[in-house]
């Protein structure tokens, strides 16, 4: 992913709606947010492994329970997130609305490439991010800037 152009097309594409963009969140930009929960130290606050039924859905499912719970959600589903695929350290932060909980996670995988990303709180910088391990994923929570 090269450009804010082609990032929106994807989210547009993956369902989600595209309400504007933001270099830093309480402090937090998408590469900190990254370097906040992928390191040697980290452990997941959740471990979905890929052999449980539908392991997608159900990893969809704690992050909206998770991201709820933390507060990177507001009412109407909307929240800044970054994908970690190539090149999204170059860009702000996506403020998204997301339809509703349920393809959100399966959608992202398809358009790219991965279900990975990382979400923030705007009122605290609370990380919240999910990842690709081995057979598992994990959802990771980081209270704070790196």
């Amino acid at each position: 992913m090269t450009s804010r152009a082609e990032r929106a097309t994807l989210l547009e594409a993956a369902g989600m709606t595209l309400l504007g963009e933001v270099w830093t969140v309480a402090g937090v930009t998408p590469e900190s947010a990254v370097r906040s929960v992928i390191h040697l130290d980290v452990r997941p606050d959740v471990r979905v492994d890929h052999e449980t039924a539908d392991s997608v859905a159900r990893t969809e499912q704690i992050w909206w329970d998770i991201a709820r719970d933390v507060g990177v959600l507001t009412d109407d589903n909307a929240f800044h997130l970054s994908p970690t695929c190539p090149g999204a350290f170059r860009l702000p932060w996506a403020r998204v609305r997301a339809a509703a909980p349920g393809e959100f996670l399966r959608a992202l995988q398809t358009e790219f490439g991965s279900l990975e990303f990382v979400t923030v709180c705007p009122t605290d910088g609370t990380v919240v991010g999910v990842f690709e391990e081995e057979d598992e994923n994990w959802i990771v929570t980081s209270r704070g800037r790196p």
